[in-house]
């Protein structure tokens, strides 16, 4: 941020100098834009500001309910816990990966033991992503394993809140399934991903969540994942997958129990729920080469168009708005895998593609 000022300052002083040659009208214009890009970078600094704040408020306002003993033990174990996993994400040797990890799940389930555990945070298990549902009713762990050839094996968890520990482990059988946009999964056979967002809401007097995850797939292609998660059985069994979106493609309109988008790797896709809109907004995409997307299996030539659909709920369904224009999400919570360091996207006409739209 000091950088950008400098900057700013000191383009305004050779700016100033040249109104010794060059219209003033033109320096006035340099000097306006440069207040413009400063102060959408001051909103934008205060709003990520904001976010940290309430996040820290409330991790601190959690672990209140956490006795001083059982406190100071769970920091402890936290360190213990970021060793461990820290070899899970770093050994070269794909078996001492794998070892790694059988070994930092027990010692998670040991420390959840904790009186509270519910309430930490467990800050420093930066590559474990833990979300709160809204209702705090429960948390959900996720994280993945490098595979051979930079595919993955996802793992995760969910902990319910209670007095002692209810832990629900999820067991990725993803690799074994097909048309998984067509099925109904549990904890026992979950469609592994990483989650990076979560989404409550109520219908027919029932609680569902919106889960949306990130699948490192393979080395040509990336996906994200939307899909609806609800607990049956008092608690004791999780149930993902509904048909319960209604979707637009390039060819048709169909119902799905899950959105999959896969694209190419290396492209920003955004899919996330809007509580301004009240929307689900996601990246449209289509291909990037023609004669690839003719190919079988050509879904890594897909990118976003530069246009976005909605889906909004209604009766009971998340149903399709066929565009959403004039909107733009600066960035949808992406969970950064290493295989990836590049963030750019390649965009199309908007006019071509809208030919071949529904």
């Amino acid at each position: 941020m000091l950088k950008y000022k400098q900057l700013c300052f000191l383009v305004i002083l050779f700016t100033t100098y040249l109104q010794k040659n060059y219209d003033t009208s033109y320096i006035i214009k340099i000097h306006l834009y440069m207040e413009r890009k400063l102060i959408v970078l001051l909103v934008a600094f205060i709003a990520l500001m904001a976010t940290f704040v309430e996040v820290t408020a409330q991790n601190t306002e959690n672990v209140k309910n956490i006795v001083s003993s059982d406190l100071t033990k769970l920091q402890e174990d936290e360190l213990d816990l970021q060793k461990m996993f820290d070899k899970v994400r770093t050994t070269a040797n794909e078996q001492e990966r794998f070892d790694a990890n059988s070994a930092f799940i027990p010692a998670l389930v040991k420390v959840l033991k904790t009186p509270n555990s519910f309430y930490y945070p467990f800050d420093s298990l930066k590559s474990v992503s833990i979300l709160y549902a809204p209702d705090n009713s429960f948390r959900i762990f996720t994280w993945m394993v490098v595979k051979q050839k930079r595919t993955y094996k996802y793992y995760g968890a969910i902990q319910h809140n209670s007095a002692e520990l209810a832990l629900m482990p999820l067991t990725d059988k993803s690799a074994r399934q097909s048309s998984p946009d067509t099925k109904v999964f549990d904890h026992n056979n979950w469609y592994g991903c990483i989650y990076y967002d979560i989404h409550q809401y109520e219908h027919n007097d029932s609680t569902h969540y919106l889960l949306f995850g990130w699948d490192g797939y393979n080395t040509k292609s990336d996906k994200k994942i939307g899909e609806v998660m609800h607990f049956t059985d008092e608690g004791k069994k999780a149930v993902f997958g509904a048909p319960v979106f209604d979707i637009l493609t390039l060819e048709e309109r169909e119902t799905t129990h899950r959105i999959i988008l896969e694209f190419k790797e290396g492209s920003q896709v955004n899919l996330n729920y809007d509580p301004k809109l009240q929307m689900i907004i996601y990246d449209f995409l289509a291909p990037e080469d023609e004669e690839t997307a003719k190919t079988t299996g050509s879904d890594f030539a897909y990118i976003p168009d530069g246009t976005y659909q909605g889906l909004e709920f209604k009766e009971g369904m998340w149903s399709a708005i066929p565009k959403v224009f004039n909107y733009s999400l600066d960035s949808a919570p992406v969970y950064t895998k290493e295989k990836n360091k590049s963030k750019g996207k390649k965009k199309k006409s908007k006019k071509k593609r809208e030919k071949k739209r529904p």
